[in-house]
């Protein structure tokens, strides 16, 4: 077993004073408005830091890093406070507990397991996982939070089928699979029949998030990475409009298509 790296004794007490000073914003002498908190109002404000530093990460903003992780940090420790004062759950014992669960799931780290390579260390991880929860009668799919964004619950839906061998065996098998959702889809339109047309639309964009998932893209990246392209291109649209004395209401369809495919060419010269 190796030996744990011990850290330094300043990141125990930084901790400790942040604890102490959540407690005390939500005791007697404390915050009207921390006081108020519950663990649904919580929820938002998780939520929004997060987002915030989510985007610090994907902008490379290494100066708000800091800064937003701690923001968000805080908020948890608010929810911690609030699951504890009100005997959820007690915050010593969330933590042992995820200690433990880690050093049970790194044998290779803290045990006598030789996983090394990457797809080793997931195998056994879900292995053991599995066998953790052989107990539990529930539904695999029951362990992913419905509170998940549509395409990160459908990609960990997959993910969960595929552990247990209900997966395609290569990525042309799912791209077959888009084809025939498609074709299915445009049948549904030439018939006006708006049911049909929203479970078919729902299954290609189902079937489109398993493709990514099979090639081990992150479908809430690549889409996010898409839009900030189009909000890119369509910005230097308004920008050339707005030099030529017009706003985007003004402009034809085939002006602003031309000067979409003048974005598109910039940004390729650009890479």
């Amino acid at each position: 077993m190796n030996d744990r790296p011990k850290k330094p004794k300043s990141i125990a007490l930084a901790f400790d004073a942040l604890v102490e000073l959540v407690f005390h914003l939500r005791g007697e002498n404390g915050c009207p408005w921390d006081k108020k908190q519950t663990l649904r109002s919580m929820i938002q404000y998780i939520q929004e830091e997060l987002a915030e530093l989510i985007e610090a990460v994907e902008k490379d903003d290494l100066g708000n890093m800091a800064e937003e992780w701690g923001d968000t940090f805080f908020n948890f420790l608010m929810f911690a406070a609030i699951a504890e004062d009100g005997g959820v759950f007690e915050i010593e014992k969330a933590l042992r507990s995820i200690e433990a669960k880690m050093i049970r799931r790194h044998p290779h780290v803290f045990g006598d397991s030789n996983a090394s390579a990457v797809e080793e260390v997931m195998a056994q991880w879900n292995s053991i996982k599995a066998e953790e929860k052989k107990n539990n009668s529930a539904s695999l799919m029951d362990s992913i939070p419905q509170s998940y964004s549509a395409l990160k619950r459908a990609h960990h839906v997959q993910k969960k089928a595929a552990e247990v061998g209900f997966d395609w065996p290569d990525a042309r098998g799912i791209l077959e699979k888009i084809k025939e959702e498609i074709c299915e889809l445009q049948k549904a339109l030439e018939k006006r029949n708006e049911a049909e047309t929203s479970e078919e639309l729902g299954d290609l964009l189902f079937s489109c998030v398993n493709l990514a998932r099979f090639i081990g893209q992150d479908s809430e990246a690549v889409l996010s990475a898409t839009i900030d392209k189009f909000i890119e291109r369509f910005k230097y649209v308004e920008k050339e409009l707005e030099q030529a004395g017009k706003s985007a209401a003004e402009a034809s369809l085939q002006e602003m298509d031309e000067l979409w495919e003048k974005a598109k060419k910039r940004n390729r010269s650009e890479k």
